[in-house]
């Protein structure tokens, strides 16, 4: 089963990566509690057909490679609303060799998929190359956040660039805290709060919009 989950986020983004991994730093002295962080690496593929029909429709389809697991994920594109992203997002490990075929069961995400591209051929649209330190926050109130920081690279055809941003991921507790820590966050360190998708970014390298 790969039942809906709903993804709340907010990111903000970092200067440099020295800056960026004083991110537990930061929340301890805004006064939250935070775990030792754990490192993540990862290799997305970002597919869609030749017609861009899955962006189209307000979806991006990834596949991470994480080594030995690989993950194919549906995400709607909607953009933040007072920094805060509430997006739709379906998750299911599959089987994939590490070759450029891209095609997936019927079945896979529950049939999700299949709708969007029709009898098309998937294709990959760029890569993006994460190392991530990922680390969970907590509040007295009962807030729970994973917290994550990102050093990525978009890797296009034609172009390469680099990012560093930190993500605060809504787990359990009152939602309403989560905007007001990104607010604390960013007035402590002066970085600005993304309102750009990875996936959006990624397009942008690719040179697709």
């Amino acid at each position: 089963m790969t039942p809906e989950r709903s993804e709340i986020e907010a990111k903000l983004v970092a200067p440099s990566a020295e800056e960026l991994l004083k991110l537990p730093e930061h929340l301890r002295a805004l006064g939250f509690l935070t775990t030792e962080p754990e490192r993540v690496v990862a290799l997305d593929h970002y597919l869609d057909t030749p017609d861009l029909d899955v962006f189209r429709a307000g979806w991006a389809l990834r596949l991470r490679d994480q080594g030995a697991k690989k993950f194919l994920t549906l995400k709607s594109l909607v953009a933040p609303v007072d920094g805060i992203a509430h997006r739709e997002e379906y998750e299911e490990e599959v089987d994939w060799e590490g070759t450029a075929d891209w095609s997936f069961d019927d079945e896979t995400l529950e049939g999700r998929v299949k709708p969007l591209v029709g009898e098309k051929t998937l294709w990959l649209l760029f890569q993006l190359r994460q190392e991530r330190m990922q680390f969970n926050v907590a509040t007295e109130s009962s807030l729970w956040i994973e917290a994550s920081m990102d050093i990525i690279r978009w890797e296009g055809k034609d172009k390469t660039i680099e990012g560093f941003e930190a993500e605060l991921e809504y787990q359990n507790g009152p939602v309403e805290e989560l905007k007001a820590m990104a607010l604390a966050l960013q007035e402590r360190t002066g970085w600005e709060i993304a309102q750009e998708s990875k996936f959006e970014r990624g397009l942008l390298v690719a040179g697709l919009i």
